[in-house]
């Protein structure tokens, strides 16, 4: 009896800690749908659902922000200081980040939440995902933001004036290495709503960009990083960009996305593109030394541009690394027309800091 009372212990506790979701590490095959994979998937092993964007408000100040939720099954997953399975301790961990580049007094302010600690939330079933008072969610068609931090506080209304484009065929898109995972963009929003600065409400206006990415999240063999542009036109066009960089070159599995204005899309190839760094801009808190100006060729589209940050100094400092993520101007031409526009560039890699592909989220 004391044995089978053993026994049934046994498999009662290992039953306990065992993962409750399964990871799909299988090459993407199914194309994407909608509005379905607007939503949380449980089989995917790192998800994120990132938001820029560039708003003004009554007086014509300018603010970039970014608010981006991570979320991380741990399921394959060892915690790093205990070197036990990370879901005995939690078996979803969610981090988010939001940023705030005031363009008229040259600040830049981040934060952080964890669910560690604070309350979330991912629906598998429709697009509402929350830490704490952060959220991002959709309803009718539009999406809602909330974040706040010292300083500074938004709550956005967000149309989409284009539909979701896929990032290569189906929605897949190759990381190198035999890797893949899901990508799509919204890549011209409006935005109402307001901005409180040191308790202050004002109402802003503006454009914002939407990525949403998931999967098993690999990449090539000694990949350290990658350079991602985002840029939206006053012809209407708007670019989306990736550079995945190992030591020495960007992999040819790198490229991009245009969506011209009725929101048709076509897929670049690293071949389409060269990109220029212009300067540097180091970082005096991590000492990581970023690129700080880009001279971006499209060649389908005989299109030259210049990107220029709105401030140099907008790098994050946050868990699990430090990034460089920011507001820049856009000018130059197409065709030999003049054209101008807004962006943002991520710059992934360059901190000592940074484990591309070593996410730990629990």
């Amino acid at each position: 009896m004391k044995r089978q009372t053993a026994l049934i212990f046994l498999f009662v506790l290992l039953t306990a800690c065992a993962p409750r979701y399964t990871i799909n590490h299988d090459y993407p095959k199914e194309p994407l749908s909608f509005p379905r994979d607007h939503a949380a998937h449980y089989d995917a092993q790192t998800e994120w659902w990132y938001y820029t964007g560039h708003v003004f408000d009554e007086d014509r100040n300018e603010y970039g922000f970014e608010l981006t939720f991570f979320k991380r099954i741990t399921s394959d997953d060892k915690s790093p200081l205990l070197k036990i399975p990370a879901y005995w301790m939690k078996d979803v961990g969610m981090v988010a980040h939001f940023a705030v580049t005031d363009v008229s007094d040259g600040k830049f302010r981040f934060g952080q939440k964890i669910n560690l600690c604070s309350s979330w939330k991912a629906d598998k079933d429709r697009y509402d995902v929350e830490i704490g008072d952060w959220s991002a969610k959709e309803t009718g068609g539009i999406h809602e933001l909330r974040a706040k931090m010292k300083g500074y506080e938004i709550a956005l209304r967000l149309n989409p004036l284009k539909d979701p484009v896929p990032n290569g065929p189906g929605g897949i898109m190759p990381k190198g290495g035999g890797n893949a995972n899901y990508y799509y963009s919204i890549t011209r929003i409006e935005v109402t709503g307001t901005i409180t600065l040191g308790g202050k409400e004002k109402k802003v206006k503006g454009i914002a960009w939407m990525d949403h990415e998931y999967g098993t999240m690999k990449v090539a063999r000694g990949v350290k990083g990658w350079d991602w542009f985002s840029m939206q036109l006053n012809d209407g066009t708007d670019i989306m960009i990736y550079m995945i960089k190992d030591k020495n070159r960007v992999v040819k599995e790198s490229g991009g996305t245009v969506v011209d204005t009725s929101g048709a899309y076509s897929w670049l190839k690293l071949s389409d593109m060269e990109i220029k760094e212009l300067s540097t801009w180091q970082s005096h808190n991590t000492g990581a030394c970023y690129p700080s100006e880009w001279e971006v060729y499209i060649k389908p589209l005989d299109l030259k541009l210049c990107l220029i940050p709105v401030t140099k100094d907008q790098e994050l400092r946050l868990a699990p690394i430090d990034y460089w993520e920011g507001a820049v101007n856009i000018k130059g031409k197409r065709a030999g027309a003049p054209v101008m526009g807004k962006g943002y560039v991520e710059l992934v890699g360059y901190s000592k800091k940074s484990k591309v592909g070593e996410e730990n989220l629990e």
